[in-house]
């Protein structure tokens, strides 16, 4: 593994909000941030690192290129509801940093475009959760 993450963006948290927003006063319980690779290149992933920001449950979804059509992508999940929090009531895990390698995805994520974080957080007791210092390492000769 290389110790040089790669070069990419890493866009704000989008709050997805269920219901009618105009009525319900409760906080979402799940964000979204896209990470994206400069000039739309495709690329093999080693290994996520972040540090935890009170987000109890991770699922990552990339967009990869599909093989039998030239030119378009299709949606994959590599990692469902992930525990990051043992309860996520609780301040265990909350500020703890991870990785995330590419044995423990559920798909080889080869010939990505774009990784999807869902970020999950059931718990009233925390008002804001995010991923921070968020990485992404290639595969060795990317």
């Amino acid at each position: 593994m290389t110790d040089t993450p790669t070069a990419c963006t890493v866009k704000a948290a989008v709050a997805l909000e269920l219901g009618e927003t105009v009525t319900d006063q409760s906080r979402p319980g799940v964000f979204v941030t896209d990470v994206t690779f400069p000039h739309g290149q495709a690329v093999k992933i080693q290994e996520i690192s972040f540090k935890n920001y009170y987000t109890a449950f991770l699922t990552v979804r990339m967009q990869v290129r599909d093989p039998a059509q030239e030119g378009s992508c299709k949606w994959v999940t590599c990692l469902r509801n992930y525990r990051l929090m043992p309860n996520p009531h609780t301040e265990q895990g909350s500020q703890d940093y991870y990785s995330i390698y590419r044995q423990q995805m559920l798909v080889e994520p080869d010939d990505v475009t774009l990784v999807r974080l869902i970020l999950r957080q059931p718990s009233s007791s925390w008002l804001n959760f995010t991923l921070e210092e968020i990485k992404l390492y290639l595969c060795p000769g990317e």
